[in-house]
């Protein structure tokens, strides 16, 4: 009925997300790549809201004009 599950070895750094050793964790040094894509990954709901939120905005008569103003500003400027 009750299960033992076993003490992992490791932990997840709190800012790249790498598996780290217990007896090292001094030694960790973040790899910037990888503390990027985790910090991104993190992120990922709050770009995923802001998106939503513009979408909506854009379908406002506000963003409607907006979008209608940057669009004919762009053709005045390739002009």
């Amino acid at each position: 009925m009750f299960a033992y599950y076993p003490q992992s070895q490791f932990y997840p750094c709190p800012d790249c997300g790498a598996p780290v050793p217990h007896e090292d964790e001094a030694a960790h040094h973040c790899e910037r790549r990888r503390y990027v894509e985790y910090q991104m990954l993190l992120l990922r709901p709050d770009i995923i809201g802001f998106e939503d939120e513009f979408s909506g905005w854009l379908r406002t008569p506000r963003g409607r004009f907006e979008a209608f103003y940057a669009a004919r500003q762009r053709l005045k400027l390739a002009a």
